[in-house]
């Protein structure tokens, strides 16, 4: 559902970012999504974050317990510690709250139902998302017996023409 909801805002909201209504708020990054990437990587280093890639987190550092708990930094898989004011998570919630902090380290009991982490163990998974961009000659074929499966139940975009996928490109 969400997914399905993001696209139909992104299409109704028609909304460029720079204050003018009209254009779609689809685009296509300039230089693929690694583009995006190294731009964040760059902010970041530029603001004096430390990157360190190739690098497993073991766990997350707090400092303080209970609700005062706070996150200090990380060890990596090898031992290393990396003290920091903000600790940032590309996790799932499960992993970040359940994986990668020491329930023993918050000072708090953390089994009752209505807790916080139990809440993120409670979480719902199962569900998933996809986005494949493809160029096709014409309507695709699922196979079957022309009946809709479950291979049908999903959002399928089509461009037009070779030059709104280049001006989608550029």
């Amino acid at each position: 559902g969400y997914v399905l909801l993001h696209h139909v805002m992104g299409e109704a909201l028609q909304y460029s970012g720079d204050g003018n209504v009209g254009q779609s708020s689809w685009c296509y990054a300039e230089g693929g999504m690694g583009a995006i990437t190294q731009a964040l990587a760059k902010s970041a280093s530029d603001a004096g974050a430390t990157i360190a890639i190739n690098s497993r987190v073991k766990k997350i550092s707090l400092e303080g317990s209970g609700s005062d708990a706070k996150a200090s930094g990380v060890v990596l898989e090898d031992g290393t510690e990396h003290r920091a004011r903000v600790v940032c998570s590309g996790c799932d919630p499960y992993t970040t709250f359940v994986g990668l902090i020491d329930q023993r380290d918050t000072g708090e009991p953390f089994d009752g139902l209505g807790s916080f982490v139990n809440q993120v163990e409670r979480i719902d998974f199962s569900c998933g998302a996809a986005k494949v961009n493809l160029a096709v000659r014409g309507l695709p074929y699922f196979g079957g017996e022309g009946n809709p499966g479950p291979e049908h139940r999903g959002t399928i975009h089509f461009e037009h023409s070779v030059q709104e996928l280049e001006l989608a490109w550029q």
